[in-house]
C-alpha cells in the first residue's frame, strides 16, 4: 500500500519577476480542462504583465492534471505535447509520475476509479466552492501494481474505452440531429405555408398577458396539489419545463401571482432572453419571465410553437434595448405581433409539428439512455480492472 505522492517526482511554480514580458504562456486553468473529453480545450495566453495570481505551476508532458476546486465535477487530463513547459492554475493539482514507479495514464485512469471519486467527496471542504488540497490528492492509498501489469492495465482500458467513447460520441450527434430535425420541420412549417391570409394579433390579444413575480420567501411552499415555481435555469431544451421547485402559499394565489394550464412562458430578460417553454399546469413563476395565458389549448400550444421560430426570437431581440441586460417588458411583451391562420389549419399544424416533437424526444431519450449504459461499461471495466489486487 502506497500513497499516490509517494511515486510522484516534484513539481515547480514559475518565479513571474524573473521573466521578461515579451516572452507568453499558454495558461491552463480549470475550465480549460474539459469534463467530458478529459483533454485541455481553451486555453489564454500570458505573460508576466498579465498573468493572473493563480497562473503558477509548470507543467510538462506527461503530467496528469486534476481540478481541485469542485473535484466531484471530474476535471482531469494527461498533458500533451502541445502544453509541454506552459502554466496551470493553483486550482489543478499537477501529478507528475515517478516513471520507475507508475505509469502517468496509470494515475489519470486511477482518478476515473468509483474508490477515487469517493474519497475526494470525503475530503472536500467549504460550501459554495468546494475544494480539496493538493495533499489530499496526493494522500489517496493504492496498492501498486508492477509496470508490466500497469503497462497491460493501461493498454486494455486504452482499447476498449476509444471504442465506448467513439460510441458515446455517436449518441450525442443522434441526439443532437434528432432535435435539429424538428427545429428545421419548425421553420419549415412556418415558412413554406402560405401566411399572406394568416391575421396579424398582438399577443395581449390572444390571451391574458402576464409577467412574474418572485414569491417572498415565506411564501414558497407547497399548496393543495403542489404549484411549481419556474425560473428561467428550467428551461430544457426542448421547451419543457423542469417543475421541482416549490410553489406558493394561499396568500401567494391571491395575490394573482399564478399562471393557469396552457400558457407559454418566455424568458424577458438577461442571458437566456426568448427561451420559451410550455406549461401544461398551473405554475408560478420569477420576474424574468412573461406569460400568456389561453383557454384554448391547441391555439396555446401553436402559440408556443411559433415563438420557437428564428424569426419571431429575432423580432424579440429587436424590441428588446441595445443593452448589457436585454429586457422586455409587459408592455412590450403585450404589443408583440404574432401571424395566426383560420382554425382548421392551427389544428393541422399543431398535430403535425406536436408528432414530431414527440418523436424527437423520444429519440433523444433513448441516446441518452445507451450513453448512460456505456458510461456504466466503463465505470464496470474500471472496477474489473483496478480489482482488490490493483487498488484497495
Amino acid at each position: 500500500m502506497v500513497k499516490l505522492g509517494d511515486v510522484l517526482l516534484k513539481t515547480s511554480t514559475i518565479k513571474w519577476s524573473y521573466v521578461e514580458s515579451d516572452i507568453s504562456f499558454q495558461y491552463i486553468d480549470l475550465t480549460s480542462v474539459s469534463r467530458f473529453t478529459h483533454k485541455i480545450t481553451e486555453t489564454n495566453s500570458i505573460n508576466s504583465d498579465n498573468a493572473p495570481s493563480r497562473a503558477q505551476k509548470i507543467i510538462r508532458t506527461g503530467d496528469v492534471l486534476f481540478g481541485t476546486t469542485r473535484p466531484t465535477l471530474n476535471r482531469f487530463c494527461v498533458v500533451e505535447d502541445t502544453y509541454n513547459g506552459q502554466i496551470a492554475s493553483t486550482g489543478l493539482c499537477v501529478l507528475r509520475a515517478n516513471d520507475e514507479k507508475i505509469l502517468p495514464k496509470y494515475i489519470y485512469y486511477i482518478l476515473t476509479t468509483p474508490r477515487f471519486v469517493s474519497y475526494v467527496e470525503e475530503k472536500q471542504r467549504g460550501t459554495s466552492y468546494p475544494a480539496v488540497t493538493d495533499s489530499d490528492v496526493k494522500g489517496f492509498e493504492l496498492d501498486l501494481p508492477p509496470l508490466n501489469e500497469q503497462q497491460r492495465i493501461v493498454a486494455k482500458l486504452d482499447a476498449a474505452f476509444e471504442k465506448i467513447d467513439r460510441a458515446i460520441e455517436m449518441n450525442v450527434i443522434n441526439a443532437q440531429n434528432s432535435e435539429l430535425l424538428f427545429t428545421n420541420s419548425l421553420e419549415d412549417i412556418f415558412s413554406i405555408y402560405n401566411t399572406v391570409h394568416w391575421q396579424s394579433r398582438a399577443v395581449s390579444d390572444l390571451g391574458r398577458v402576464q409577467t412574474g413575480t418572485t414569491p417572498k420567501t415565506s411564501e414558497k411552499a407547497n399548496y393543495g396539489n403542489y404549484i411549481p415555481f419556474i425560473k428561467p435555469g428550467d428551461y430544457m431544451n426542448d421547451g419543457t419545463l423542469n417543475y421541482q421547485h416549490d410553489g406558493l402559499s394561499e396568500k401567494g394565489l391571491r395575490s394573482g401571482r399564478l399562471i393557469p394550464a396552457n400558457s407559454v412562458l418566455m424568458v424577458c430578460i438577461g442571458a437566456t432572453i426568448t427561451k420559451v417553454g410550455y406549461s401544461d399546469r398551473e405554475v408560478s413563476c420569477n420576474q424574468q419571465i412573461n406569460a400568456v395565458s389561453l383557454d384554448d389549448e391547441l391555439m396555446s400550444k401553436f402559440v408556443y410553437y411559433q415563438m420557437k421560430t428564428s424569426s419571431f426570437k429575432s423580432k424579440i431581440l429587436n424590441e428588446a434595448p441595445k443593452t448589457t441586460l436585454p429586457i422586455i417588458n409587459k408592455g412590450k411583451w403585450s404589443k408583440l405581433m404574432l401571424k395566426i391562420p383560420p382554425k382548421d389549419e392551427v389544428d393541422n399544424i399543431v398535430a403535425s409539428l406536436s408528432v414530431l416533437s414527440d418523436k424527437s424526444v423520444s429519440l433523444r431519450k433513448l441516446y441518452s439512455f445507451k450513453s448512460v449504459q456505456l458510461k456504466l461499461l466503463k465505470t464496470s471495466m474500471l472496477h474489473e480492472a483496478f480489482s482488490e489486487s490493483a487498488v484497495k
